[in-house]
């Protein structure tokens, strides 16, 4: 899920393990929720190449425990999405992604019914 309302990259920390990518990192941050609670994040992962059709980008996620959501296994924050040079187009209902000469579209409302990362675990 796409969240313009995050500032950070979230993934679950049990989702994290089944998956066995990359090294996590200690950090000291903490996370205001949107409910205004504080979270204390379990660690970082940094430079994790997510497959956006058929272009890798770089992603830094926020590691924590948390209930997953078998709908939403990550939410992809603005970083993300400025990194992806992601353009949102609500009218439309199209999401792309422009990565140097690569264009990747994709339509919204198949992306809310796709496959979920779940069913390749």
């Amino acid at each position: 899920m796409c969240d313009l309302g995050a500032s950070v990259s979230l993934m679950p920390l049990s989702l994290c393990e089944r998956l066995g990518i990359g090294e996590l990192k200690p950090t000291k941050i903490t996370l205001q929720l949107a409910d205004r609670s504080v979270k204390h994040p379990a660690k970082i992962l940094e430079d994790i190449p997510i497959k956006v059709g058929g272009i890798f980008i770089p992603a830094i996620f926020v590691v924590m425990e948390m209930k997953e959501d078998l709908q939403v296994p990550v939410l992809l924050g603005r970083h993300f999405l400025d990194t992806a040079w992601a353009i949102i187009d609500v009218k439309h209902g199209k999401l792309t992604f422009n990565a140097g000469e690569k264009k990747n579209e994709f339509e919204l409302a198949n992306l809310m019914k796709g496959p979920s990362i779940y069913d390749k675990l």
